[in-house]
């Protein structure tokens, strides 16, 4: 096959995937609107709009624990890797799972403007056993369980940070109140993103991420796209679209510098299209 063939076949290519991108974006920000627009008038009915955080948050969880009847059918997706906020808020059986319970108040907090990410606890083999929640209140990374409906306190009501759910003693003390609570669930080994859902080479990948920029994971942002499938989606084919943009600039000017193929931009284009037409209704 000569160059030029090769030429056209992947710059074909390259204008597939940029279509894509621009429907796989487009679909994802409609996606995105309505979820904000369904938060805020969900958060609107629930939360006090003088509160401050804390009591905010802990009108969400009154809510969840509280909630009005919801479909007892079967969700349209697995729970365990159901991203969508809304369709969360949704089901009775997904508001009794820690993932899903989590997304809801991942976004509740985005959308109050609290800073918030999820908290992965492992077990010894750093298998996810349990979804929790970090919130920034009052300069500090506290710990509230959505499944639980609860933010973990020690016995005077002050709220708790993972560092401090370490200590045996205060762990037990914090949860020793919690009706049903699972003491499997401990934060001796916890993550805010788990690379264990690649398949292979979630470890390597993990591994490489810590070594070249550590706390990677930290990123309340990376826990919203992990969380919302909507606002991964709007990211990911943001890029997408952007590198097939660059690929396909890359490609124009490798054409015309190695194979003498000239292409006419779309300004020029549109110009000529109007300059035709004026001319033609002159």
């Amino acid at each position: 096959m000569s160059r030029t063939r090769i030429y056209g076949a992947v710059r074909f290519s390259i204008r597939v995937v940029i279509l894509l991108s621009l429907l796989l974006l487009c679909w994802g920000l409609v996606r995105e609107c309505y979820a904000r627009w369904y938060l805020d008038g969900f958060l609107t009915a629930v939360v006090p709009l003088e509160g401050t955080p804390q009591q905010k948050v802990e009108a969400v969880l009154d809510w969840m624990r509280h909630f009005p009847g919801r479909r007892a059918s079967e969700p349209p997706a697995p729970s365990d890797s159901y991203r969508d906020p809304v369709g969360d808020l949704g089901y009775a059986e997904l508001l009794g799972n820690c993932g899903t319970s989590a997304t809801v108040l991942l976004a509740a907090a985005d959308r109050l403007g609290i800073k918030a990410r999820r908290l992965l606890l492992m077990d010894e083999n750093y298998h996810n056993v349990h979804v929790a929640t970090e919130l920034l209140i009052d300069g500090r990374w506290v710990v509230a369980d959505a499944l639980y409906r609860t933010f973990l306190k020690d016995r005077r009501g002050r709220l708790l940070t993972k560092e401090e759910l370490r200590i045996p003693q205060v762990f037990q003390e914090a949860t020793s109140s919690i009706p049903g609570y699972d003491p499997a669930y401990k934060y001796g080994r916890v993550v805010h993103i788990s690379a264990g859902s690649v398949p292979v080479l979630g470890g390597y990948l993990r591994r490489a991420l810590d070594s070249l920029r550590p706390g990677w994971d930290d990123s309340p942002f990376l826990s919203q796209m992990a969380s919302r499938s909507s606002l991964a989606q709007v990211v990911l084919s943001s890029l997408l679209l952007i590198f097939s943009l660059a690929a396909r600039l890359f490609l124009n000017r490798y054409g015309a510098a190695r194979l003498g193929i000239s292409h006419i931009r779309l300004r020029d284009r549109l110009l000529r299209a109007l300059s035709g037409f004026f001319s033609l209704t002159a």
